[in-house]
């Protein structure tokens, strides 16, 4: 068989596969657009809506990875064209309920971000309920899906016996004295039982005296010579220098 010949017959059987008209294969060799390789006979071809023609492997590795990055939208990825990718062509790639799940709940989120004033959705990590919002009602919302409460002004834990901002200064104190704590704990500073002040022991002995006149071990945190400390003077790494 002559190389036209054949040539003929394959662009014949890739226009079986696509449906496309006669005089587009007869023209010019057809290349797959994502990968640039030319079809041959046993290619499995696939079409999109807006007509142009991939390997079925190529697209459907190209739009799997869209999906596990959650976009929003699914575009032919032909150079130059920006047709919007039918939802419909998932199943006839092979993808799943789940996958397909996965990318309807991304084009929900970003009609949520679009619409702040007219949708929200449920913050409780994992919980896919979205809701119209209604002006008129309490803000104070109640989700059905994962039985939590929260605010829709502010979009925090539910908080009926405070403002918005009364709430969200009484978060900013908590963060804060968490930090703190987490601070002073890598420090390994001390609480006076006495007054509550903090300490902080650079070197010395555990014989501490805070500002209130209060004497206490620094190891254990009892009262300088209770008959339950136990503790040494100095410590191993803090024993004073000859």
């Amino acid at each position: 068989m002559k190389p036209m010949e054949e040539d003929l017959i394959n662009q014949k059987n890739i226009r079986e596969k696509t449906g496309l008209p006669i005089r587009r294969f007869y023209s010019v060799k057809i290349k797959c657009l994502i990968c640039l390789d030319d079809f041959v006979k046993d290619d499995e071809i696939f079409r999109t809506n807006c007509g142009d023609t991939f390997h079925k492997n190529c697209i459907q590795e190209l739009i799997g990875n869209c999906l596990k990055e959650r976009y929003q939208q699914l575009f032919c990825p032909s150079q130059g064209c920006k047709e919007k990718l039918s939802a419909s062509l998932l199943p006839k790639l092979g993808f799943n309920y789940q996958q397909i799940n996965i990318y309807f709940s991304a084009q929900l989120e970003e009609l949520v971000l679009k619409h702040q004033n007219k949708f929200s959705c449920c913050p409780t990590l994992g919980c896919q309920n979205i809701f119209i919002i209604n002006q008129k009602e309490s803000p104070q919302f109640y989700c059905e899906f994962c039985d939590k409460k929260y605010c829709l002004r502010c979009k925090s834990d539910s908080h009926p016996q405070f403002t918005c901002e009364q709430f969200q200064q009484s978060k900013n104190k908590e963060n804060n004295e968490r930090e703190f704590k987490k601070l002073v704990e890598n420090m390994n500073c001390k609480q006076c039982t006495n007054c509550g002040a903090w300490i902080f022991k650079e070197k010395g002995c555990n014989h501490m005296k805070c500002k209130c006149a209060y004497e206490f071990c620094y190891k254990c945190g009892r009262k300088y010579r209770h008959p339950d400390c136990k503790c040494p003077l100095f410590d191993r790494d803090n024993l004073p220098q000859p």
